[in-house]
């Protein structure tokens, strides 16, 4: 049974690349590239943090460097919108913004501006959502959930949360959460990846049945338990050539980044 569901979970790994690209193509993907701006590289308040012509979206607090002080997270938003396919205004761009608390203010040590996508389709809700949690810290890690829901022109729903832990020398990806379904058969699937563990968790059941959630868990191929840094884009790919979850790998999808599917069988460096 534990084999059958590897099997299971590889192949919805990978059936779901055909039926979520296009869902996250309209995040990111064919938007008018803008100039981020640079951020201080030390700061007196958390004010000194929002460049001209951005506003702070949501912003936690925690520590995140075993310091025992307050480090801050931020998340800031562009005051000039992106614009739907449609010509209606949308969100801005978004950056996440991290500092470390210091003797006087913060010491950004993140800038980065690719994790939270950007989109122009209207019928694609916001995945970022403060109200709800997207960012938080928590047990010393930081947090960020994108929720991904079209309105119209599709039955797909799906959550990702990464969970990144500061190593010394920079964040890294120690958990990643997917969960997903399908609300016209009622299909669900869960990923729990803990690097930090080395474990791949995989459910599968059915919202609209009593039948039990069947799951099973398996070691991730790869460097368990030491993550390690990536390309310039800051992600790992979602399954490598040589490193897939199940062997050899020649799915188109196994380049893309993970940001843009369901799990990535190496952690990447958040920077």
């Amino acid at each position: 049974m534990a084999s059958y569901l590897r099997a299971v979970s590889l192949i919805g790994l990978l059936s779901l690349f055909a039926n979520l690209a296009q869902t996250e193509a309209v995040a990111s993907d064919d938007m008018p590239a803008i100039a981020y701006p640079d951020i201080p590289a030390a700061v007196a308040d958390r004010v000194a943090l929002v460049p001209p012509g951005w506003h702070i979206e949501t912003e936690v607090t925690g520590d995140l460097n075993g310091d025992r002080r307050p480090d801050l997270a931020l998340v800031l938003q562009s005051d000039i919108p992106d614009v739907s396919f449609q010509g209606a205004p949308m969100v801005g761009p978004r950056m996440l913004v991290v500092g470390f608390a210091a003797r006087q203010g913060f010491r950004p040590v993140v800038s980065h501006h690719r994790l939270i996508p950007r989109s122009n389709n209207p019928y694609l809700e916001d995945v970022f959502d403060p109200e709800s949690g997207s960012l938080a810290i928590n047990n010393g890690r930081l947090e960020i959930t994108l929720r991904f829901f079209l309105t119209a022109g599709g039955w797909d729903r799906f959550t990702k949360t990464f969970s990144f832990a500061w190593n010394r020398t920079g964040f890294e990806l120690a958990r990643f959460d997917y969960d997903y379904d399908h609300r016209r058969t009622g299909l669900t699937r869960h990923w729990i990846a803990d690097y930090r563990a080395g474990t791949l968790i995989y459910s599968t059941g059915k919202s609209s049945s009593d039948a039990p959630v069947k799951s099973s868990k398996s070691k991730l191929r790869g460097r368990s338990g030491s993550p390690s840094r990536t390309s310039a884009t800051g992600w790992s790919s979602i399954h490598s050539a040589s490193n897939c979850i199940a062997g050899e790998c020649t799915h188109s999808g196994c380049t893309e980044p993970a940001r843009t599917m369901a799990i990535a069988t190496a952690p990447g460096a958040l920077s």
